[in-house]
């Protein structure tokens, strides 16, 4: 069956699956795709080497995202990509190492950067290959409030643009601006697939499907959580995909 090889539920086993992290390793950012900014082409005489970037969130979600990068890229481009799956730039911090003793509230993502090492916050101009140790995660440190960045927006209408939306009353143009992704940004393209890897896409649901639409891969949308969890504790069911885009 044409779905259930391209798809693991929950923590089985799959042929198709079987050089991907196990299912404890992986959570959230569902249907993940990339955008770099400068795609990097291999050629027999100029093989492209690369780095596999593992982002941990500090707390009990643990490995999030795997990609696998050109070592010329940069955290700039690691930044993009979290920003296309609806984080917002400005609250998005990288560090390559966490204090001793960091704070496990909201799940540790309420780490403030002030409590960090300067020389272990990542700039966005940095190539991934100098800066990121291979084998070891990069964390990040997200600024903003769980619950309300994590939740999908269509699941709440009635929730009111913050400041990163709208921008301040009174606000410069430009500063409200600067969130603003540039036209063309978000095009995804073959040649950028071939270059960035996302690694075991992750799709939650609400609750496991059953057999019959497993089957048909009729998950249903309205069950589709398109981010995280709704809440800390809450984790939804998980159902990991192998192709780079689910087909529901």
């Amino acid at each position: 069956d044409k779905t259930d090889a391209g798809m693991m539920v929950g923590g089985g086993d799959s042929p198709a699956m079987e050089t991907q992290p196990a299912a404890d390793e992986v959570l959230a950012l569902a249907n993940a795709t990339t955008s770099p900014s400068s795609p990097v082409a291999d050629t027999p005489e100029s093989p492209v080497e690369r780095v596999k970037v593992r982002i941990k969130a500090h707390g009990k979600f643990g490995i999030i995202l795997t990609i696998v990068m050109p070592t010329t890229a940069t955290v700039g481009d690691i930044v993009d990509i979290l920003a296309a799956r609806g984080l917002r730039r400005r609250k998005i911090v990288l560090a390559a190492q966490l204090p001793d003793r960091a704070p496990e509230a909201m799940g540790g993502f309420r780490l403030p950067p002030e409590a960090l090492n300067p020389n272990d916050m990542l700039q966005e101009s940095w190539q991934v290959g100098a800066c990121i140790t291979p084998g070891q995660p990069v964390y990040l440190l997200y600024l903003g409030i769980f619950e309300e960045d994590y939740l999908p927006l269509r699941d709440h209408p009635e929730r009111e643009p913050d400041t990163d939306e709208a921008g301040a009353e009174g606000a410069p143009k430009e500063e409200a601006a600067e969130d603003t992704d540039p036209p063309g940004e978000a095009v995804r393209t073959a040649e950028d697939a071939r270059c960035y890897e996302v690694l075991v896409p992750v799709v939650h649901v609400r609750s496991a499907p059953s057999t019959k639409a497993r089957k048909l891969g009729g998950l249903a949308v309205g069950d589709v959580v398109s981010g995280w969890p709704y809440k800390v504790g809450n984790d939804p069911w998980l159902c990991l995909v192998g192709a780079a885009r689910p087909s529901w």
